[in-house]
């Protein structure tokens, strides 16, 4: 996941054969998309992350 947020520049995410979030690597952490969420942020770890994202002004990107 390193790699992907560091040289990323068009990410998809595909669930069950179809493409269910597609966008930037600053655009992760600012998602509101359920799927993604639940795949990127499942450690506690990358959850505090997005929290301190969102505190510092990030906005969830649509």
């Amino acid at each position: 996941m390193n790699s992907v947020m560091e040289i990323g520049d068009n990410i998809i995410l595909l669930y069950k054969g179809e493409i269910a979030w597609r966008g930037s690597n600053h655009e992760v952490l600012t998602s509101d998309n359920e799927i993604l969420d639940d795949f990127i942020f499942a450690s506690p770890f990358l959850q505090r992350l997005r929290a301190a994202a969102m505190e510092n002004g990030a906005s969830p990107a649509k």
